[in-house]
């Protein structure tokens, strides 16, 4: 992982609405290794061995170039913000930028324009009430 997306997954999971979820890739940071979550108490290493426990420990970050955990990281966005119809959208605003929001309105959630749909989903549970 490059050091923003360390820096951007230490955010994530540093926000009151975050936990992990099923489905989320597991990054053991300085490590090379990662993992999938398949349920709570079940992890699936990338080598299909099945492991007990949950991540949680100071290397584990979320994968948040894996396209399963950007869905999860909206579906905690929707829920912290009790809006099932929130979305991460790219607009053009000067430069392409990403914003979480609801069709038009979405600038609604965004308080600078995120350079990636991980960023505005991170900023959007960040602002989360």
């Amino acid at each position: 992982m490059t050091e923003d997306m360390i820096k951007l997954g230490q955010r994530a999971v540093a926000c009151r609405g975050w936990r992990w979820m099923a489905g989320m890739r597991v990054e053991w940071v300085g490590r090379g290794t990662g993992w999938r979550m398949l349920s709570e108490t079940k992890s699936w290493y990338e080598r299909e061995e099945c492991q007990d426990g949950k991540p949680g420990g100071p290397y584990d970050l979320p994968d948040l170039t894996d396209a399963a955990t950007l869905g999860c990281l909206l579906a905690l966005v929707r829920e912290a913000w009790k809006d099932p119809a929130l979305c991460a959208l790219r607009e053009l605003c000067g430069d392409w930028c990403w914003s979480v929001g609801r069709g038009e309105v979405a600038t609604a959630l965004r308080g600078q324009a995120a350079t990636t749909e991980a960023e505005a989903l991170v900023m959007a549970l960040e602002a989360a009430p």
